[in-house]
């Protein structure tokens, strides 16, 4: 059996639970909250399309969204979960191609130890 079948079988072949779908209904029941543009001001508009170029740039990569959440984190101590989202892409990272590929981390090693400059 193929690792798709077993995960499949694993998940979907669950049933929900009575709770489960009383949750699910009520979450699809929550009000719209999405921003209607006549509503906003002509500021609060800059700083929405500015969070959203900010946010873009830094998602472009692994490394640029972890530094990322670290740097929040510096600034905000008190948002403990910009601490935990930089662990979790640092250490999720390191298992994609991104950042596990063989060139990035012979080089990565040398610098560790001191082998490069």
């Amino acid at each position: 059996m193929g690792w798709n079948c077993l995960l499949k079988k694993l998940f979907f072949s669950q049933k929900i639970t009575p709770e489960l779908k009383k949750l699910k209904i009520e979450l699809t029941r929550l009000p719209d909250f999405s921003i209607n543009a006549a509503t906003i001001s002509k500021e609060e508009e800059k700083i929405i399309n500015n969070i959203n170029k900010q946010t873009a740039i830094r998602n472009s990569n692994n490394f640029t969204r972890t530094q990322a959440y670290l740097n929040f984190y510096q600034k905000f101590p008190e948002i403990q979960w910009a601490f935990l989202g930089h662990m979790v892409s640092r250490n999720g990272g390191w298992n994609m191609t991104d950042v596990n590929y063989p060139p990035l981390t012979t080089l990565t090693g040398c610098l560790k130890w001191g082998l490069l400059g």
